[in-house]
């Protein structure tokens, strides 16, 4: 059974009691505002009084579950660190990005696992198992670990890759033999390999190569990638399916953070090998990528938390290239129709104009892309 934790001895009384404002919000003129203001929403109106953990909605209702699950929370961390690095940094935003990478530990690892993970919803009660929400945990402790210089955070992201290569499918009976499997069996009848087990994993295994210097990462790495590049890449126009399950047949969704992961994932093997093809294969993924979704409103069909993690590795190949223009004129466009159209002045929640109450997921991704803006304009809009 999962290791048993009390919530609330960890970062007591970090969040607070929240208060809402009656009159509308002053209206930031950067885009680094605008980040901050998204981030402070987030604190405010999703953070569970007496815990360093969130909820899953605003405004919450009596019947809603307590604490969010792995995958929103993740994001709200990859938030929480955006806004820690943002300008001239604030050292708020990183000692609670420090109190979340604990909180993760404390609250989602289960340690009587083999090997241990992250489960999909805080012990107790716990649940399934994704190895993808792990992938995204693992990431964000790199940032943090690069923010901080602690080796502590590097050795924890290292602990994840650890459960996550637990995962590969190494059954030569089975099709496409090969590929990190998308969750542990209860939460996977059908045994799904998808995109986004396996282009983060090949991403997270390359930091940890920058790392520590472990060859053994780059393999994994190699592997990763050259399964999915194999195995869900439409021939046609050189997209990524979403997943191949085990009787063969193909998911042939398009999602947006899949084709982010696989340029951000050739661009660190450009970097690791010190070969341009993988240089140019993550050019050619972008402009196809930037020519789909710039189609039909597609992008905005997309989840926002998705869009987020497109544009964050786009930016990534911006940097290795030196050159962002072919990706902002996309992210500004949406970025600034989800705050003008989809942001209340009076909370500042921020719903992408969908119906209903607002996510953490999309907030959480409101401030990812504000600061991912102001990253690359130095704030201005």
């Amino acid at each position: 059974m999962p290791e048993r934790r009390q919530l609330g001895h960890l970062g007591t009384r970090w969040f607070g009691r929240r208060s809402r404002r009656d009159s509308p919000r002053p209206e930031p003129q950067t885009w680094a505002g605008r980040a901050r203001d998204a981030y402070e929403t987030m604190v405010r109106e999703f953070g569970v009084a007496d815990t360093p953990l969130f909820r899953e909605h605003a405004p919450a209702l009596p019947t809603d579950r307590r604490y969010a699950y792995l995958w929103p929370f993740g994001q709200a961390f990859a938030a929480t660190l955006d806004i820690a690095v943002l300008g001239d940094k604030d050292a708020a935003a990183l000692a609670r990005a420090e109190t979340l990478a604990d909180a993760f530990f404390a609250h989602y690892w289960d340690t009587a696992s083999r090997p241990p993970g992250g489960t999909a919803y805080p012990i107790p009660p716990g649940g399934d198992k994704y190895y993808d929400d792990n992938i995204w945990l693992g990431l964000d402790l790199i940032d943090l670990w690069r923010a901080t210089g602690e080796g502590r955070w590097r050795d924890n992201a290292a602990r994840i890759f650890a459960f996550v290569s637990s995962a590969w499918d190494d059954d030569p009976r089975h099709p496409s033999p090969g590929g990190i499997f998308w969750a542990q069996p209860a939460a996977n009848p059908t045994r799904d390999r998808n995109t986004v087990s396996n282009a983060p994993a090949a991403i997270l295994a390359l930091h940890l190569h920058e790392a520590t210097g472990k060859p053994t990462y780059l393999d994994w790495a190699e592997r990763t990638f050259a399964w999915v590049e194999r195995t869900l890449r439409d021939p046609s126009d050189g997209l990524y399916w979403d997943h191949l399950k085990l009787d063969g047949r193909i998911e042939r969704t398009k999602w947006s953070y899949n084709q982010g992961t696989m340029i951000g994932a050739a661009t660190l093997l450009s970097r690791a090998t010190g070969d341009d093809v993988f240089l140019d294969r993550a050019r050619l993924i972008a402009d196809a990528a930037l020519a789909y979704y710039a189609a039909d409103e597609r992008l905005r069909a997309q989840d926002p938390p998705f869009n987020a993690i497109f544009f964050r590795n786009l930016r990534l190949l911006g940097d290795a290239l030196g050159d962002h223009s072919s990706y902002r004129p996309l992210l500004t466009a949406y970025a600034a129709r989800a705050w003008r159209e989809g942001r209340d002045p009076r909370t500042g929640l921020i719903g992408f104009g969908r119906r209903g109450r607002v996510e953490l997921l999309h907030q959480a991704a409101a401030t990812q892309l504000f600061s991912l803006l102001a990253g690359i304009d130095e704030g201005g809009l």
